[in-house]
């Protein structure tokens, strides 16, 4: 399987997009918290699944193999 290449900018706006769901998300499922609670807790909840991501896709990059010349070629 190829995997697309790595797109920062996706990555910020999907991160922002889903802090700001996440805090609405809070704010309707627990009223007694304020936004700015509510905004914490998603952004927290947010930069664990960034730094998951990020670890995650370096240890794929590590384990790769080495990129060589594939059988099919000069056939």
């Amino acid at each position: 399987m190829n995997s697309h290449p790595f797109d920062p900018t996706a990555l910020i706006a999907g991160l922002v997009f889903a802090t700001a769901g996440g805090a609405i998300l809070a704010e309707q499922a627990w009223p007694q918290l304020d936004i700015a609670a509510a905004t914490s807790a998603a952004v927290a909840i947010m930069g664990l699944l960034l730094v998951t991501a990020l670890v995650t896709r370096q240890m794929r990059v590590r384990s790769e193999p080495p990129a060589g010349p594939s059988s099919s070629e000069g056939t």
